[in-house]
C-alpha cells in the first residue's frame, strides 16, 4: 500500500481570452473554440514532492482549484511535461539505488469529486500509467506518452468549484521527485 499524504493545490489560468469566449474577430462574432490552456501548479502546496525508495510506491492525495470560475470544456488533453519534473538524489542510505541510463518513474495521476477526496488514490478516474526516462544523471528525457484524452466526467469535476487529485509514483531508483505542473487543454 503507497504511503498516501494530503495536500492542496489551485490552478492557474493560462488562457483567460479563450476562458471568457473571446473570438478572434475582435467581438461580435462566434466564440473562439480555441483550447484553453490550464496549468495546475503543484510546486507551491507539496502535493507533487515525493521521497521515494525504488520498488516502493508513493501517493500524495489533495484537494485542487481552479480559477477563476467559469472554465468549461467539452473535451480536452491532460498533459505532463518532463521539463517540469525534476529528479534529484535520494538521502544516502547504504541499500540505496542509484540512477542508471534508461531508468523510469511510473506516474499515475486519479482526479474525483471533491467529496471523495478520500478515495481518490483507490477509486478516482485514473490517467497514466505516464513512463518517465532518465538519463545516467537524473535527468528526466522523456515522458510516455505526453499526453492523454480526458473524460468528460474528469473535465466535470476539474471545472467544477474543487477536486480531488492523486499522484502516485513508482520508481526504480531511490530519489526525490518534484512535479511542477500538469497541463490541461479544454477545448469549450
Amino acid at each position: 500500500m503507497p504511503k498516501e499524504v494530503r495536500k492542496a493545490v489551485w490552478v492557474g489560468i493560462v488562457g483567460v481570452c479563450a476562458l471568457a469566449g473571446c473570438s478572434s474577430d475582435g467581438g461580435g462574432g462566434a466564440a473562439d473554440t480555441t483550447p484553453v490552456a490550464v496549468s495546475l501548479d503543484l510546486s507551491w502546496s507539496g502535493l507533487g514532492a515525493f521521497d521515494v525508495q525504488a520498488g516502493v510506491p508513493a501517493a500524495n492525495r489533495g484537494i485542487g482549484r481552479i480559477t477563476p470560475d467559469g472554465l468549461t470544456g467539452r473535451s480536452g488533453m491532460l498533459r505532463l511535461d518532463p521539463a517540469a519534473i525534476t529528479v534529484g538524489p535520494h538521502e544516502p542510505r547504504e541499500d540505496a539505488v542509484a540512477a542508471q541510463a534508461g531508468v523510469m518513474l511510473v506516474i499515475l495521476l486519479r482526479f474525483d469529486s471533491i467529496d471523495r477526496q478520500d478515495t481518490v488514490c483507490r477509486e478516482g478516474e485514473p490517467y497514466g500509467p505516464f513512463h518517465l526516462t532518465l538519463n545516467s544523471d537524473s535527468l528526466p528525457v522523456s515522458v510516455s506518452p505526453q499526453s492523454v484524452p480526458l473524460k468528460e466526467s474528469t473535465i466535470d469535476q476539474i471545472t467544477s468549484a474543487s477536486f480531488a487529485l492523486c499522484i502516485r509514483i513508482e520508481s526504480a531508483i531511490d530519489a526525490t521527485v518534484d512535479i511542477a505542473r500538469l497541463n490541461f487543454n479544454l477545448r469549450p
